[in-house]
């Protein structure tokens, strides 16, 4: 049967209630989070094709365990990159502890990430001593990162050289901690496009999160299984 909804909704993301279609490219996505590998993955689609929805709609409550992830031991954060605004790499990780302190989540979990919220500069060290204490308990982080190109570099000198410092420090932690760390970015363009004024001496980070998922427009005929 035809879902005959509207699933748009003018000037506003869907809400994950009223979400529908998406079926394959959800698919896509919980398939790299739910593998052995637990892989990263990017999203890629123009303005107003839905990304906000659908990362929405894998962030909201039990989402993850209908499509393979046991939502007792993930906890999926939400973030939309541009609300971090003229510096994001440099408020990216107190805005991600702060969210999860007010995740329906572990208390102990909600104290770690308080404590770390409340120093004043959140290094590598402190997000690698946060994962391994994630794998302890048997635990993982998802980040999904709405705008993400708010996270790869501006016009202000400092900034872009906190993007070249931010990006391969992210992917040294997808890498060696993957298990606990993963992301679904989503970009207008595909990421390496994002990054190509980016200059990287290592592997480039978005090698992480290919293939890419790539949003179309829905069509009529195949809303219901789209």
């Amino acid at each position: 049967m035809l879902e005959e909804r509207n699933p748009f909704i003018c000037g506003a993301p869907v809400p994950p209630s009223h979400f529908v279609g998406r079926k394959r490219e959800l698919k896509a996505i919980f398939d790299q989070l739910a593998s052995p590998a637990s892989r990263s993955i990017s999203v890629v689609g123009a303005n107003r094709i839905g990304k906000t929805s659908l990362l929405q709609y894998i962030a909201s409550n039990h989402v993850a365990e209908t499509c393979g992830l046991n939502h007792n031991r993930c906890v999926i954060l939400y973030l939309d990159c541009q609300s971090l605004g003229s510096s994001p790499t440099g408020r990216f990780w107190h805005r991600t502890f702060e969210l999860l302190m007010h995740e329906e989540c572990d208390d102990e979990l909600k104290k770690r990430a308080g404590r770390i919220r409340e120093t004043p500069t959140i290094t590598h060290s402190h997000v690698e001593q946060f994962l391994r204490w994630l794998k302890k308990q048997g635990q993982r982080l998802i980040l999904a990162l709405d705008e993400f190109e708010w996270m790869l570099g501006a016009d202000i000198d400092d900034e872009v050289t906190m993007t070249r410092e931010f990006l391969p420090n992210m992917r040294a932690l997808l890498s060696r901690h993957g298990r606990e760390l993963s992301l679904i970015t989503a970009t207008a363009r595909l990421l390496e496009e994002e990054c190509r004024s980016i200059e990287f001496k290592g592997s480039p980070f978005y090698d992480l999160l290919n293939p890419p998922v790539n949003l179309r427009p829905f069509v009529k005929a195949r809303l219901g299984n789209s």
